[in-house]
């Protein structure tokens, strides 16, 4: 278990970079700076559900941060592919 203000630190220090993220996707300069910052909010967000994971001491979370991984790994390959060819299935 880790201390309240320690939590609340590190809850807020991730809430103020999701929000900076989400600023960066909706005025991001290029598409490819959007696709880096989309991959960056996946991270945050499983990141957030450690840490929520750690507060409360239990593994039953797990699951959910194996299938966020996946999902915005999936996610970055394909908007990458998509990118690139212009079609995600050749």
């Amino acid at each position: 278990m880790i201390s309240i203000p320690l939590q609340i630190i590190f809850f807020g220090i991730l809430g103020i970079s999701l929000l900076m993220l989400t600023y960066r996707v909706l005025i991001g300069p290029h598409v490819l700076d959007r696709v880096m910052v989309l991959d960056f909010l996946a991270l945050i967000v499983i990141c957030l559900v450690a840490a929520w994971e750690l507060a409360l001491g239990t593994n039953d979370f797990f699951d959910a941060i194996l299938i966020l991984t996946i999902i915005g790994f999936v996610t970055t390959v394909a908007l990458a592919k998509y990118l690139e060819s212009g079609r995600v299935v050749e």
